[in-house]
């Protein structure tokens, strides 16, 4: 493929050069006796000049796993089967529905809590 060696060729010569370029920078702040940006201008052209000689792009590959994924259990639940119910009502509460805490731990429609006692 072609794409991937331009691209390998470009990365290449963007390292190289600014390799030459921060050496450029390192020996010029230590020539006007600037040795603290000298020192990290060396350091980065070492760095970066290290990454260009020792890394060789490689294509990633998949990893391979010994034991499969488990699956979600998937339960199909109607309307009337949903999770959540009334505990005053005993209606499904829909999802968006406002819903409240009761006394102890249970749900209940918003509505329900509010509504007068029956006599």
């Amino acid at each position: 493929m072609a794409l991937p060696e331009f691209i390998t060729q470009r990365a290449g010569f963007v390292r190289t050069a600014s390799t030459v370029a921060l050496a450029a920078i390192a020996i010029r702040s230590f020539i006007k006796g600037k040795r603290l940006r000298g020192l990290v201008a060396a350091g980065g052209a070492v760095a970066v000049g290290a990454t260009a000689l020792g890394l060789e792009p490689t294509e990633l590959e998949p990893e391979a796993d010994d034991e499969p994924t488990p699956k979600a259990h998937v339960t199909e639940s109607t309307t009337e089967d949903a999770g959540l119910r009334c505990s005053i009502c005993d209606e499904p509460i829909a999802p968006g529905e406002s819903r409240r805490p009761t006394a102890g731990t249970e749900t209940a429609h918003e509505a329900c809590l509010n509504a007068p006692a029956s006599q």
